[in-house]
């Protein structure tokens, strides 16, 4: 881990994270798919939604999928009374779309109370599950904004949590093949995306002490051709990428809770391509998840201290 709290790799390591798992039914079936036939590797875990039960008896059902927690407070229920948290929810006593949080957010109109119990209690609610966590990260990024940051990051550390997700798409490598990279055409949805992760990294984001993040961030817009999908495998620099995904059948419920509905089973196919996992292992990209990085975070650690101290007895 470095001193900004990044992961670093002389290779080039790709951690495919499936969001939502939770949501509802279908989304759920679909993410384990992308994790049994594909090309996921890790998940990040809904408390307060229609699919968590299922979810979490999914993920005792296969162990080797990776878990983190995908906090909350947009679109869906809260984990504590309405009543409780009054600057965080709207009046039905649900959390409000993105748009009207991001307004309340960027007015400072979130109280920082209310936000702490409320993540908190989604926390306990995941811990109690039973199951281990490895990462955190946020619905609609909510975790790297305003109040909520520093407060998602103190959280972790304190639920011994090692990775928060960054959101910032560093500089992608030149790939060795310019005729591969296609401009993928961005409607106003993906700019405003973009635009908002960018306020975050440069307004909110700092790194925090004992945290790791990965070395860079993909998936705004998520690849769907084949030769979007060799653009990005092929520009990933040395280190280690998160590559952020929706996989998910089509379930109609999915509608009342988000907006990305009929994206998520195209999402599916193309992490179930064999044509994306072949691109992948003839770059050399290895896939990971982020238990497995933990692990040889401390192999790592643990032969450098090996080696210290051996320098010192011979000294």
């Amino acid at each position: 881990v470095s001193t900004a709290g990044r992961m670093s790799s002389p290779a080039r390591i790709l951690v495919v994270n499936a969001d939502d798992f939770g949501l509802t039914a279908g989304v759920n079936a679909g993410i384990i798919g992308a994790f049994t036939r594909g090309i996921v590797r890790s998940a990040t875990l809904m408390v307060t939604t229609p699919g968590f039960a299922d979810a979490v008896q999914l993920a005792h059902e296969y162990p080797r999928l990776d878990l983190g927690i995908h906090l909350a407070l947009t679109n869906v229920a809260p984990a504590l009374s309405p009543a409780q948290i009054p600057t965080l929810v709207a009046a039905d006593g649900r959390f409000p779309p993105l748009a009207v949080w991001q307004r309340r957010c960027l007015l400072g109109q979130l109280d920082s109370g209310e936000i702490r119990a409320e993540l908190t209690a989604q926390l306990m609610q995941a811990r109690q599950t039973g199951l281990p966590f490895t990462h955190l990260d946020g619905h609609h990024h909510i975790h790297l904004f305003g109040a909520v940051a520093p407060i998602a990051a103190e959280l972790a550390q304190a639920q011994q949590i090692s990775i928060v997700r960054r959101v910032r798409d560093l500089p992608a490598l030149s790939p060795p093949d310019r005729s591969l990279v296609v401009r993928q055409r961005q409607g106003l949805p993906a700019q405003v995306k973009r635009s908002w992760l960018a306020l975050a990294e440069t307004r909110w984001t700092q790194p925090a002490s004992g945290l790791m993040r990965t070395d860079a961030f993909r998936g705004v817009p998520f690849p769907r051709t084949l030769v979007q999908w060799q653009a990005l495998i092929n520009g990933l620099s040395p280190g280690v990428t998160e590559l952020m995904v929706h996989p998910g059948l089509n379930d109609p419920t999915v509608a009342v809770l988000d907006s990305y509905v009929a994206g998520r089973e195209q999402e599916l196919r193309w992490l179930c391509d064999p044509r994306v996992a072949d691109l992948l292992a003839t770059a050399n990209v290895t896939l990971l998840s982020f238990r497995e990085l933990l692990r040889l975070e401390r192999q790592t650690a643990s032969q450098v201290e090996h080696v210290r101290s051996e320098r010192m007895l011979q000294e």
